[in-house]
């Protein structure tokens, strides 16, 4: 009989199911590995079914990425369709992850598997977990199912494998068979940057664990992981719409499917919003001494003390102040006031309190401007904004920073105080911080007097704002401020080698650092050539001057009409008179200087009065 004809008989022999010994089902974690099977046959507690083609076998290292004891299902001249199942594996409620390694003996053959959990392996199976219908290659394949299994209720099942191949192909080749319960690890190294008043941007290391489909990210005021939450594939995401000056906490959890990890958490607080100018820090609001004002930072210290605040301590300072107390060590300690924006293109005072406790100790205190309130290292090359390196007297000191401050780029900016006296020094007190738009204001009540055919005196009073460092003035005939000008630090300049009976244009503008005020301009007129004036305004009287109401004027000859000037050279008020007595009606004029150009002739003659 031939040797096919007998193996076609012995089949028929066989029953349709070839069930091992019964055995009781296992838990998980399972894994099928082989390496107890006996070879050819398939390991204890497992189960094949044949319903026609070859059947499922074991090999020792058959190669191929397969080199320990993996099963398989040879070649046939027939279409496969054979079952292997898993020992019975009882399952709890919870999720698991299912896996295994495939692959096939050849490039030039394609072999086909599927694959499903079922809980009767007697049972017709309708519907697959996985199906493999292109293995080729030669190489194994390592399979993990994207989606979890998630078991609703404890039974027992089994993993099933069928190989459905076509006739005349070669070898398909199962391993590893894992059924793991899948823990759903969190991820790892969150951290919170990029931290602004309203924004902040969280993120993190990825999940150890198997499956990771994405993550669950939030953020709550408490350390309790938030109700409203947001799912994302990516390790960052910005978070928006924050609240200035608030502790906030960070979570984030690894989403696998339907298991969700543990919650992972991080503590920030967001920095209060940017003050802007006019910026005063005076201690007293938001401020309970000894603790430092809100939005105010204090760095880490090395040694000696720290900045605190304090109560009216005396010595010139009648409320509260920072304070930075007396050490037994050299201070280093650092003080930053909020931040505060600062526009490019504009120019700022800085200004500020300061002073000791005694006459008979020294302090020390410089500060600087920055774009983050964080200390400094102590490079001996810094640039210091002031310094203030021999402070004794135990009285306060008003300071005020003698340059503008010109801001090349718009930004949030930090003044910092640091106390850096030697030990046993006493205590240091700082107040009335200030930051404001470096204004640099017009001379006020400007006139031009004494006025002859060849020479005038031009007078001014200062401008309002402490910003002033001298005056530039000059004249010229045109209504156009001239090119040529002479600077002072009084508040007076004189002119000469003027032409008789000429209208001029007196100008002057404040100097504050590389910044300077408008020009402001009074028209003046010399006085004809000598004896002409003197004939026609011989006896000539003025009054009263300063004046409230009208002002009464006298004069040999008829004078012909007056005008008045305000101090920008505006002509305010002008009246025809042709008589030798003139009342001119001031009354609505605002109070202030004037110019009074009277005319009579050919001759005229300028005077200032005051209007009350």
């Amino acid at each position: 009989m031939k040797k096919s004809t007998l193996m076609a008989l012995l089949l028929a022999a066989l029953p349709t199911a070839l069930w091992a010994q019964d055995c009781p089902a296992v838990t998980a974690p399972y894994l099928l590995d082989f390496e107890t099977a006996t070879v050819p046959a398939i390991p204890n507690c497992t189960t094949q079914s044949v319903g026609f083609g070859p059947q499922w076998a074991t090999v020792d290292n058959p190669g191929h990425g397969f080199e320990d004891i993996t099963l398989q299902c040879g070649p046939s001249v027939e279409a496969s369709e054979s079952w292997f199942y898993t020992q019975g594996i009882t399952l709890t409620p919870g999720t698991y992850r299912l896996s295994y390694r495939y692959g096939n003996d050849s490039s030039t053959t394609t072999e086909k598997l599927r694959t499903a959990f079922v809980t009767d392996p007697s049972a017709p199976v309708n519907s697959y977990i996985a199906t493999h219908d292109a293995i080729t290659g030669g190489q194994p394949v390592e399979y993990s199912f994207e989606n979890p299994v998630t078991v609703s209720e404890t039974r027992t099942f089994y993993f099933g494998f069928n190989a459905f191949s076509d006739p005349n192909q070669g070898t398909l080749y199962v391993d590893n068979i894992s059924v793991q319960p899948l823990v759903c690890s969190p991820p790892t190294a969150i951290s919170v940057t990029n931290i602004t008043p309203t924004s902040a941007t969280v993120s993190w290391m990825p999940s150890t664990g198997p499956i990771t489909i994405g993550y669950f990210y939030g953020v709550s005021t408490t350390n309790t992981p938030p109700t409203n939450f947001q799912m994302t594939p990516n390790l960052m995401r910005d978070i928006a719409d924050l609240q200035p000056n608030t502790t906030y906490y960070a979570f984030v959890s690894t989403l696998c499917g339907n298991p969700v990890s543990e919650w992972i958490s991080m503590e920030f607080t967001t920095p209060c919003a940017a003050a802007t100018v006019p910026y005063t820090l005076d201690f007293e609001s938001d401020t309970t001494v000894p603790e430092i004002p809100a939005c105010t930072t204090v760095t880490e210290f090395d040694r000696g003390m720290n900045w605190r605040t304090d109560a009216a301590p005396g010595h010139g300072f009648d409320s509260n102040v920072l304070y930075y107390p007396d050490s037994d060590e050299p201070a280093e300690a650092w003080f930053f006031t909020q931040g505060i924006e600062l526009q490019a293109g504009m120019v700022y005072r800085f200004s500020y309190k300061y002073g000791n406790d005694s006459t008979e100790t020294t302090e020390r205190l410089r500060t600087l401007m920055t774009t983050s309130p964080t200390r400094p290292d102590n490079d001996p090359e810094r640039q210091y904004l002031t310094d203030h390196p021999e402070i004794t007297g135990g009285t306060a000191v008003e300071f005020s920073y003698e340059n503008p401050i010109a801001i090349s780029t718009t930004g949030v900016y930090y003044f910092g105080f640091n106390a850096y006296s030697a030990s046993e020094q006493g205590s240091l007190y700082v107040d009335n911080i200030q930051v404001q738009e470096w204004m640099c204001g017009v001379p006020q009540e400007v006139t031009v007097d004494d006025i002859t055919t060849t020479t005038a005196t031009l007078n001014w009073e200062e401008q309002t704002e402490p910003t002033t460092i001298g005056y530039f003035f000059g004249y010229s005939t045109t209504d156009t401020p001239p090119a040529n000008f002479i600077m002072v630090t009084g508040q007076t300049g004189g002119f000469t080698g003027l032409e008789p009976n000429t209208t001029y244009y007196a100008y002057v503008r404040t100097m504050c650092g590389n910044i300077f005020s408008d020009w402001v301009s009074v028209p003046f007129t010399t006085t004809a050539t000598a004896g002409l004036n003197d004939a026609v305004f011989a006896g000539f009287k003025a009054y009263p001057n300063p004046v409230n109401n009208v002002l009464t004027l006298q004069n040999a000859i008829a004078i012909e009409k007056v005008e008045a000037y305000n101090i920008t050279g505006q002509l305010v008020l002008t009246q025809n008179i042709e008589s030798t007595n003139a009342q001119i009606d001031v009354q609505t004029l605002p109070v202030g200087a004037y110019m009074l150009n009277v005319y009579s002739g050919n001759a005229r003659k300028s005077m200032k009065f005051i209007k009350q």
